[in-house]
């Protein structure tokens, strides 16, 4: 079994597809949980010098640190065996698993974040949800015309859009 850490935020956004690829394997794993930056930028500030490319989530898999959270959570997947099943499969997942990340982070942010802190506004920007993504992500699936979103078994990109 692997030595594994996973650091991030106490918030959903960019770790969850690595926390949910952790659990739906049953891997053991240290969740190092910063504070938010609007709570207390403390802790965040003392680890950001440190990180390869100054931010997080960061992946410790037996002392190799992988950056990037979508360069994490494919490792984790590959890994896992959820990665895809053939070449095609691994390029659909991809694509539509990025395509719709970015509505999983506004979402997991925007549930976590007290509705009354100052200044979030102007932290996060603009948050939303583009108009349409919803029907792309249909329109892949049916294209599909498989049992799971991207291919002929269950995937990472399955257990994320799941989430969201």
């Amino acid at each position: 079994m692997p030595n594994v850490k996973l650091t991030y935020f106490d918030l959903r956004a960019r770790a969850e597809p690595c926390r949910l690829l952790l659990a739906y394997a049953g891997t053991k794993y240290e969740d190092e949980r910063l504070a938010a930056p609007w709570d207390n930028m403390a802790p965040w500030a003392a680890l950001k010098p440190n990180t390869p490319w100054g931010q997080v989530p960061l992946l410790a898999w037996d002392g190799e640190i992988i950056a990037q959270s979508m360069a994490c959570a494919r490792f984790l997947a590959r890994e896992f065996n959820l990665a895809g099943r053939t070449s095609m499969e691994m390029a659909r997942s991809g694509r539509d698993h990025r395509c719709d990340s970015r509505s999983a982070e506004r979402l997991g942010i925007l549930s976590t974040m007290p509705t009354d802190t100052a200044g979030q506004q102007k932290y996060l920007g603009d948050r939303t949800i583009p108009p349409g993504r919803l029907a792309q992500l249909e329109r892949s699936w049916r294209a599909g015309r498989d049992s799971s979103w991207w291919g002929s078994a269950f995937s990472w990109a399955d257990l994320h859009l799941s989430s969201t």
